[in-house]
C-alpha cells in the first residue's frame, strides 16, 4: 500500500467520517474485504480506505484484497494531540502509518 499524501486516484469508497472507533475484525470488515476486488474490477479504479485505527493483520488483509492506499490523518502536533483526540494516542497513529509503509 502507498502511504497517504500521494493522493487517491479513486474515491475513498470505505470512509467512515466522524468515526469514533475503528472497523473491528468481523463481519463488517469481511464484507469490505469481499467488496474491494469486485469494485476494483468492475469500476477499474484504485481503492483508498479510511477505516480508522486498525491492526497490522487488517492492513495486510486490505492490501491482499487490492487496496492501494490507506488514509489516516495525523490531525496535529504530538503535544496537542491529546486535546483533540481521546480514543487513541499520537503514537498509535504513528505506529499504524509505519505499518502501512
Amino acid at each position: 500500500m502507498r502511504p497517504q499524501g500521494q493522493g487517491c486516484r479513486g474515491p475513498s469508497l470505505f470512509n467512515r467520517p466522524g468515526r469514533r472507533n475503528p472497523v473491528e475484525p468481523g463481519p463488517d470488515f469481511e464484507n469490505i474485504i469481499r467488496a474491494i476486488p469486485v469494485i476494483r474490477d468492475t469500476v477499474g479504479i484504485e481503492i483508498c480506505c479510511s477505516l480508522g485505527l486498525i491492526n497490522k493483520t487488517q492492513l495486510k488483509a486490505l492490501k491482499a484484497a487490492g487496496i492501494t492506499r490507506y488514509h489516516s490523518n495525523i490531525e496535529t502536533a504530538p503535544s496537542y494531540f491529546p486535546s483533540i483526540c481521546t480514543t487513541h494516542t499520537f503514537a498509535d497513529k504513528e505506529r499504524m502509518v509505519k505499518e502501512v509503509i
